[in-house]
């Protein structure tokens, strides 16, 4: 399958750069999209950024994800996706609580539910777990 590079602008605001084939994105790429926001409490859109490979419109292989919350946390995942979802090996999963900062890291494997399995380090604060997940 050959493959050609692109500039995509989607009318919902989101945002594609890279490879694509068969008008699909396919290869390595950057996305941008736009989330809607979450209810009447949270009136704030957040957004998404994910750069790595892609496979037939989804997010598949390698590649790292960030969404930054509404007001200034964020998540951020580098490692393997499988069919648009995060799994297999978290190089790091990580997450930044917007009310106080506070950091919380996961290196290990994700499972298709996108959970944490198998062996694995957990850190929040002064708190360390490495051990196995199920």
């Amino acid at each position: 399958m050959s493959s050609k590079r692109a500039v995509m602008a989607y009318a919902n605001g989101d945002k594609y750069k890279g490879e694509i084939a068969m008008s699909k994105r396919n290869g390595m790429g950057e996305y941008w999209q736009v989330l809607p926001p979450v209810g009447a409490s949270n009136p704030v859109q957040s957004h998404l950024h994910y750069e790595g490979e892609f496979r037939d419109d989804e997010r598949h292989g390698r590649g790292v994800l960030t969404q930054e919350g509404p007001q200034g946390g964020a998540v951020r995942y580098e490692g393997e996706f499988k069919e648009d979802k995060r799994h297999g090996v978290a190089d790091e999963l990580s997450a930044t609580r917007e009310s106080d900062n506070q950091r919380v890291v996961f290196r290990g494997t994700l499972n298709a539910k996108e959970a944490m399995t198998g062996h694995g380090t957990l850190e929040a604060g002064n708190m360390k777990y490495t051990g196995d997940f199920q």
